[in-house]
């Protein structure tokens, strides 16, 4: 199911011939991979990626093979210090920015306005010692609706699920402008296919959206359905009030709320213009028009071989959680802990700036209040 939280890159795998054995010496090196072909007469670069190389498995005395990761890699480092640094009031393209910056990615492609942009950050959610910049990017995912991705020469892009997709039919392959939509959906047509596994249904539209700081907290909701996506626990939110929540939960859900799709799987001939988040049409064998997105692909063979993609999502969206008996929400420096069990139910509030601390708690023999300092 969509999972905003999740900021995720792609791997390029190959295998070389190595017989001057210099396969440690390209651990941390960049490999941008192209495919070559022409295009009226001129050859043309049609560029697949940029590419940080891990340290290579040696297969024999002359080849190795060599796993490597797009720039999405560059996240994976700790921004503890960095964010505890940061000077808010912050809106979070600016967060954005800043991150890319820190991260050391490309952050140029980033529009000016997208869902949320304009969201501030009033002050500094928590301190932390263990946050990493993918996870903050997790973050950011989801709070704007969207998948924040790295393209193709290394710059962090959007992908936006309710807009048409940037990609064009293979007859313009490999043209320089190869990316032009016209507002309109790509297609892929059967005559491509290897092999399909369609689902009969449609995957029901997200009707409701919840930010919720765990399983037992009613939350801020937007939508009156069943099929909710639920924002639990965001960073992002710790600081905002009540208000200021019900804004961006408005728009996520506006955003989510018009998302069509249908869940597949099909091998094809490999498509080099195709990404991570386009949207396509294909006519099923019925004759009836669906639209479909690229959540996965998979080369098995580079690049003349056969592609999987893959959208295989369920009907309704599983909301449900593991069962908790405590939950901790954050909210302007205080910290409410709720501590709920068939023994006791007990409310904690914790005001970070007096170091005062609130309780009320109730057993089956008393109930009990008490005001202390946190010291």
């Amino acid at each position: 199911q969509l999972d905003f939280r999740n900021a995720e890159g792609s791997t390029f795998k190959c295998t070389i011939i190595d017989r001057n054995m210099l396969a440690s010496s390209l651990v941390g090196k960049v490999v941008k991979v192209s495919i070559e072909g022409t295009y009226k007469g001129d050859t043309c670069l049609l560029p697949i990626g940029k590419y940080i190389c891990t340290k290579p498995t040696r297969k024999d005395d002359s080849t190795i093979e060599i796993e490597c990761y797009d720039y999405m890699s560059k996240f994976d480092v700790d921004v503890s210090s960095w964010w505890n640094s940061l000077t808010f009031p912050l809106n979070v393209r600016q967060l954005l920015i800043a991150l890319c910056a820190r991260v050391g990615v490309d952050s140029s492609k980033v529009p000016n306005v997208f869902t949320n942009s304009t969201y501030t950050i009033p002050t500094r959610p928590t301190n932390t010692n263990d946050l990493t910049g993918r996870t903050l990017l997790g973050y950011i995912n989801e709070v704007s609706a969207c998948y924040w991705r790295v393209g193709r020469n290394g710059e962090l892009k959007q992908f936006n699920l309710n807009k048409p997709s940037l990609y064009p039919s293979p007859d313009l392959y490999p043209s320089p402008d190869l990316y032009p939509s016209g507002g309109k959906d790509g297609v892929i047509e059967r005559t491509m296919l290897a092999s399909t596994s369609i689902e009969e249904y449609e995957v029901a539209k997200i009707d409701k959206v919840v930010s919720r700081s765990g399983d037992n907290d009613v939350g801020v909701i937007v939508g009156l359905g069943n099929n909710a996506y639920i924002i639990e626990d965001n960073v992002l939110l710790y600081a905002s009030n009540d208000s200021a929540i019900r804004e961006v939960i408005q728009n996520i859900y506006n955003q989510l709320s018009e998302i069509e799709f249908n869940s597949l799987k099909i091998d094809v001939k490999y498509l080099p213009y195709v990404e991570v988040g386009d949207k396509f049409e294909l006519t099923t064998k019925n004759g009836d028009i669906k639209t479909y997105y690229v959540f996965n692909r998979e080369v098995s063979t580079f690049p003349y071989g056969l592609e999987t993609i893959s959208c295989e999502i369920d009907e309704y969206r599983n909301t449900q959680h593991s069962s908790v008996n405590r939950e901790m929400q954050k909210l302007n420096g205080k910290v409410h802990n709720i501590i709920n069990s068939v023994d006791e139910l007990t409310s904690e509030i914790f005001d970070e700036s007096t170091g005062l601390v609130s309780r009320i708690s109730q057993t089956e023999s008393e109930i009990s209040s008490k005001v202390s300092s946190g010291e």
